[in-house]
This record gives structure tokens, C-alpha cells and sequence, in this order.
């Protein structure tokens, strides 16, 4: 129940003050980008445009910081999400790991 208020309360916190779509944290290793819906109360279109474009940017975010993005909300003029371990390049990394050949221990 407390992880759902939290959530609400980071979506409300960051559609009130940013909607410049930047990528602001609103709590440790939790981040909002605002949404321009344009003063749509409905998803329209272009809503999927402007939601699909925040969640592009969210994800370029993630990746500059080598991690994988985790979208958590959508809600008024907000888009929350975090970045977590992308655990694909440790299995590729560790993949790639230099074994002996065989009998030669």
C-alpha cells in the first residue's frame, strides 16, 4: 500500500512543477519527465506521440547511465520511471569470457 502512495505522490509531485521535458529525480533512483499533452483530458494521438517521445527519452536517460528502463507510471503530465542493472550485457560480458581449451587446464 505504502509503495502505491509513493508512486501517486511522485506522479502529483511532478505534474505540478515540471513539464519541460527533462528528466528531474523526485526521489533516489526515481525520475518523472514531463508530458506536454497540451491540455488534453483524454489521450488523443497525439497524446501517443507525446507519451511515446517521453518514454524514448526516458530510455536514452537509462542507457547513457548503462542501465535499462523500468517505466512504473503515466499519469497527468508525467511519465515515472527507474533505471535499473541491465543484467543482458553482464550475461553477454560473462559470455564472452576466455575459457581454457580443452585438456589444456
Amino acid at each position: 500500500m505504502f509503495f502505491g502512495f509513493a508512486i501517486w505522490a511522485a506522479c502529483c509531485a511532478g505534474c505540478s512543477t515540471h513539464t519541460d521535458g527533462q528528466v528531474h529525480e523526485v526521489e533516489p533512483g526515481t525520475f518523472n519527465i514531463g508530458i506536454d499533452r497540451g491540455g488534453a483530458a483524454l489521450f488523443s494521438s497525439g497524446d501517443k506521440q507525446t507519451v511515446d517521445e517521453a518514454v524514448r527519452k526516458a530510455g536514452d536517460y537509462c542507457h547513457s547511465e548503462g542501465q535499462k528502463l523500468l517505466v512504473k507510471a503515466v499519469s497527468g503530465n508525467s511519465l515515472v520511471f527507474a533505471c535499473t542493472p541491465d543484467d543482458s550485457k553482464s550475461a553477454v560480458s560473462s559470455a564472452g569470457a576466455a575459457r581454457p581449451a580443452a585438456g589444456k587446464e
